[in-house]
């Protein structure tokens, strides 16, 4: 159940990201309710306790990537969301892939937009950043500057992990077989 409603919360969150380059707060709001009640439904208070927790570890772990604009407060919230539906072991996991992932994807979506030189500059001023130990702003033709839809990389960290994990994949085999197709 909970594996339906985070692939849901992803589409959503795709289509907005895709289109206007933001996550709105009730659909986020709203997943994240979803998720603590429904473990509460199913654990009890604890369980609603753990999807707490998971969602306020996702706020701790990427709060310093959105202070330091590299993520958006949306993607924040999404993660928060779907670490109050799936949990804090396969929300850690689906945040690590989706920053593997997202990486790989900003910067050759950079690349593509802005030139591989906007790269090198980027690289350049992060490093001078980390050694003045204060953040200094993007010219505007870096790639810093571009914005990156990130819902999408998350959303593909989330599908990474769902493969790894048999208790996240087997309603979807279960779906498939019930409508014909495996």
């Amino acid at each position: 159940m909970a594996t339906y409603f985070a692939l849901s919360l992803f589409t959503l969150a795709i289509f907005f990201d895709l289109r206007a380059y933001r996550i709105p707060n009730m659909l986020c709001a709203t997943f994240l309710t979803l998720g603590i009640v429904l473990n509460g439904i199913e654990n009890g208070i604890a369980g609603a306790l753990w999807a707490t927790a998971a969602a306020c570890l996702m706020l701790i772990l990427l709060f310093p990537l959105y202070s330091l604009k590299m993520l958006g407060a949306g993607d924040v919230k999404l993660m928060m969301a779907v670490g109050a539906i799936i949990g804090i072991t396969l929300s850690l996991w689906s945040l690590a892939w989706g920053i593997a992932i997202g990486g790989l994807l900003t910067v050759l979506f950079a690349a593509y937009k802005a030139g591989w030189s906007s790269v090198k500059k980027t690289v350049y001023r992060y490093f001078m950043c980390f050694c003045m130990r204060r953040y200094v702003k993007p010219d505007a033709d870096e790639f810093g500057a571009i914005r990156v839809p990130y819902a999408p990389a998350l959303a593909l960290g989330f599908l990474i992990t769902c493969y790894h994990e048999p208790a996240l994949h087997q309603p979807f085999l279960s779906l498939l077989t019930q409508v014909g197709i495996h």
